[in-house]
């Protein structure tokens, strides 16, 4: 993968967890996972790849929010 072509891969990923997180996330926050994502998923399509990662944090976030305190 070239490096405009990561570049590519990141911000896809980045606009379609922003667009996931209804504009709510932080993008540049996207775009560091991206970037760390890509040696394991970069042949993979972005917005898949956003997609699980989006439900998977999401996930995460109501385990957290429903655990006693």
């Amino acid at each position: 993968m070239t490096t405009v072509q990561k570049i590519i891969w990141a911000e896809t990923f980045a606009q379609q967890c922003q667009a996931l997180s209804e504009g709510r996330g932080n993008f540049h926050g996207y775009l560091d996972l991206a970037y760390e994502l890509q040696p394991s998923d970069g042949a993979l399509d972005p917005a898949q790849v956003a997609r699980r990662e989006f439900d998977r944090l999401s996930h995460a976030e109501s385990h957290r929010q429903a655990a006693p305190t």
